[in-house]
Parts: structure tokens; sequence; C-alpha cells
């Protein structure tokens, strides 16, 4: 009896010893989540294998192309995890264009042909065509940004980007989920006055971002809450927000406008609701932020894209299971072809 009492105490002992080093690991301090439930994979969502055929393109050249830009003078943009911005022709032609020093996520090309970049570390950047690389912004306020994430520009040449979590970086994405607090922010940038203005606050996750083309809204995609929000530009609801979408059955991350008015969102993953299940349970997320990534939330490997029109209705669904686009981040259309980017894949998919 001592032998087992021994033993049944030594368990105890290694597991209170295992919880105490998750908590310590742990890096945040969550609260209850109450998101809507997801539609699932149905109806005009319903699964296909719409991807299957996609070529691909810059193969080898760098892991984690997130966004794609469209130049004036037929080159195409894209970032890597390493600082590098590479330019492209649909040939495969391709040459690095600049390298940021940091981690270059949305991207849009201006009017003077410059690149303009949200940069993860860096903030909001501009890059000329000699590769010389200019911080607009780092910072609102006097208060340094986080996590610059997506990026459009408007018409009347705005910036629109975001910030996605005041607490965490790109490294600790995870952590946003799991921690779920709404501290993510839609911004805008002057080009004439250079100023940084905040627009919407408490976004959870903040991330894709697109301008309607005649400048009526502002759409953002809100990750870890499964949504896009809507901020109206023009009108009697100029200033407020909305919802433009909701209960999406995938983790939403860019958002691109085609020459249709018809906007592409790119899902990071299929939603499985097993996160949402511990909404309400603070502890065991938190427990779970002290344990490797790879132990509970595995790559996911469906590439999932989605084209909405104005009033939110399905107008293109790509899908593809046990895809090679790893965490699909979003889609390009220009013409007929679909430009797909993701985060965990060495090449440019073309549809």
């Amino acid at each position: 009896m001592k032998t087992l009492a021994w033993i049944v105490g030594s368990v105890l002992l290694l597991v209170v010893l295992l919880l105490a080093a998750m908590l310590l690991r742990s890096d945040i301090d969550p609260v209850t989540t109450r998101h809507a439930p997801g539609t699932g994979l149905t109806g005009t969502l319903a699964p296909n294998d719409a991807m299957k055929s996609a070529e691909l393109l810059l193969e080898g050249v760098g892991v984690g192309p997130e966004d794609i830009a469209v130049g004036v003078d037929g080159w195409f943009y894209t970032g890597y995890r390493d600082g590098r911005i590479v330019r492209f022709r649909e040939s495969g032609e391709h040459a690095e264009f600049a390298n940021t020093g940091g981690y270059p996520l949305g991207m849009h090309v201006d009017e003077n042909n410059h690149l303009i970049v949200a940069d993860a570390e860096r903030g909001l950047l501009s890059i000329a065509q000699s590769g010389a690389v200019e911080v607009l912004a780092d910072s609102v306020d006097g208060e340094k940004f986080t996590f610059l994430d997506g990026l459009d520009i408007a018409p009347d040449g705005t910036i629109w980007f975001t910030d996605a979590s005041s607490r965490f970086g790109h490294d600790e994405v995870v952590n946003i989920f799991l921690e779920g607090r709404a501290t993510g922010r839609l911004l805008s940038f002057d080009p004439h006055t250079r100023e940084v203005t905040v627009h919407l606050d408490n976004l959870y996750f903040a991330n894709g971002v697109a301008v309607d083309p005649l400048q009526r809204f502002v759409l953002v995609s809100e990750t870890s809450a499964y949504r896009v929000r809507r901020l109206w530009l023009k009108g009697s609801d100029a200033g407020e927000s909305d919802l433009f979408l909701d209960q999406l059955p995938g983790i939403p991350d860019n958002i691109s406008v085609d020459e249709d008015g018809f906007f592409w969102i790119g899902f990071a993953s299929v939603r499985s609701g097993d996160l949402d299940k511990l909404g309400d349970k603070p502890m065991i997320r938190r427990l779970l932020a002290g344990l490797p990534t790879e132990l509970w939330a595995p790559e996911p490997g469906y590439a999932f894209v989605v084209a909405y029109d104005v009033r939110g209705n399905v107008m293109q669904n790509l899908q593809q299971a046990n895809s090679a686009f790893v965490r699909t981040t979003g889609a390009v259309r220009v013409g007929k072809q679909v430009f797909i980017t993701s985060l965990g894949t060495d090449a440019i998919g073309v549809l």
C-alpha cells in the first residue's frame, strides 16, 4: 500500500509541476469569449476541389508569400518571412526588389508606383522603384505599432491598414486567439499630411483590409471573431460600423477587391469549433498557451478562398482539402487569373 501511495503521490506531484510549468510559460491573460457559431461548409460554401488545377509559381523562391500587389508596369510583388520582397511576372521571371529588414505582409502599389507595405515589425513603409525603403509611420499618438498586417489604398490615395493586436506580435498569433481580447485597430495614413488616424479599435485580430471602389465603406477582417466588419465612409451611417459577414466557416485573412467590385477573402483554415468550445474556459486556454503549439494546433492544409459581392453573396467558392497551400491568406484576381497566397507554402498558386 505504501508503494501504491508513493506512486499516486509522485504522479500527482508531476501533474502539479507540469501545470505550474505551463502557467509559467503562458504569456496570456485570457477572457471569456462568445462568438457566433460558424455556418459550416454548406450551400454556396459546400466543399469542392476547385484549387486542384492551380499551377505553382515562384516555387522554392521563399516561404510564406502572404500578399500580392499588382504594379502599373506589369510587375507583381510579394513578400517573404525573411524580409525580402520579390517582384515577378506571370511567366515566372522574378528578381529581388527590396528587403525591409522586417516581415512584409499587406502591400499595394500607389499612384506613384511606390510599393506601400504593412510590415509587421517596422511599420508602414514606402518602397521606391530603386528599392529604397522609407518608414511612413511606426506609431500613432506616441504608441508604437505592434503588428501591422493588412493594407489597401483608396482611390483618393488614403492608405488604410491594420494593427492586428496591441499585445502580441506576428510570432505570437496563437496567443491572440487564446487570450480572446479585442485589441486590434483599423487606421489610415494621409499621404499629404502624413497623419495617422485610428478609425476603429477593440477589433478581434484586425487583419485584411479592402476599400470599396466607390469609397462608400472599408472592410476589415476580424480574424479571431470569424467575421468581417464594415466601416461606412459615406451616407447617413458615415463613421459607423456594422458586420458585413458573420458566422464565417473559416478564419478570414486578407481581403482584396477585383475589377468587378467583388471582395476576395482568403481563409487561413476551416473553422473547427474546438476553440469556440473553450470560449468560457479561460484557464484551459491559459494552460494551452504554455504548451508548444505543435502539440495541439497542427498545421492546416485546407485551401479556402471565397469571393463575395457587395451584398455579401458568394460569387466564387474555391476549396481544396489536403492542399499544398498551407494557411491560404488571400487571393488577387487579375483579369481571368486568380493568384493564391499562403503563409506555409513556398509557392504562389495561379488559377
